[in-house]
């Protein structure tokens, strides 16, 4: 088994700083949102939120947990867990197999709906999502990408996202990482037939305010919800 089990699992409603220890590879450092109510026989969503960029301490995942998508998300009652890059970004193959391996700990670990599983992330995560969605679109039925564009994403690997539901967010006065790009990847789906795509374009939020886009994030969940439903 490539992973160790040996702490008890967290099953408390709280925020919970934990490490996951892997056999061949570092340790993931990962915090751990278990929502109100919760109920280990109830199949719950799962969150993975992927931070922004920023100095390199553990459990700095934590930020993005509190400061946004645990207030955006709380409705969806999901587990949500934010884990450490081990790197510079999030685009690289030792980050990508860090939310990969995570997924697949919590996900053999607790009682997850396999028909709600979100990739978000903002600026530097929010590029992540972009990315290590459009590798293994298998693995998410949604994606909420936040302040960060689909840099590096080549057209086969846009095109998945006309099957998995994609809502993206963006501020339109952000100065450190421009709209269009995320613009222009929105309308070549739409010029695709994608089935499920959205964006928002905030007009008074700046880049730094993460805090900022928690209302919008709270829609983006209602209409994951709306989709997930039809489906």
């Amino acid at each position: 088994m490539w992973f160790l089990m040996a702490l008890q699992l967290a099953t408390t409603p709280g925020i919970y700083d934990l490490t996951l220890e892997r056999e061949k590879a570092a340790p993931v450092v990962y915090s751990l949102s278990i929502p109100e109510g919760f109920d280990p026989g109830e199949a719950r969503p799962l969150v993975v939120a992927l931070h922004f960029a920023g100095k390199n301490r553990a459990h700095f995942g934590r930020g993005i947990l509190t400061s946004l998508v645990e207030p955006g998300l709380r409705e969806l009652g999901a587990i949500i867990a934010a884990p450490d890059s081990p790197g510079q970004g999030w685009t690289n193959p030792d980050s990508e197999r860090v939310v990969l391996d995570l997924l697949d700990f919590l996900t053999k670990s607790y009682r997850i709906d396999p028909e709600r599983i979100v990739l978000t992330g903002y600026s530097m995560g929010g590029m992540g999502t972009w990315t290590i969605a459009s590798r293994h679109p298998d693995r998410f039925t949604g994606v909420v990408p936040m302040a960060g564009a689909p840099r590096g994403v080549p057209e086969d690997k846009l095109r998945v996202f006309t099957k998995l539901p994609l809502y993206a967010i963006h501020s339109r006065i952000d100065s450190v990482v421009a709209l269009e790009p995320t613009k222009t990847a929105i309308e070549q789906l739409r010029a695709w037939n994608a089935a499920d795509v959205e964006l928002t374009v905030v007009d008074d939020v700046t880049h730094y305010n993460v805090a900022g886009f928690t209302e919008y994030l709270h829609e983006a969940g209602r209409w994951l919800e709306k989709v997930w439903r039809r489906d």
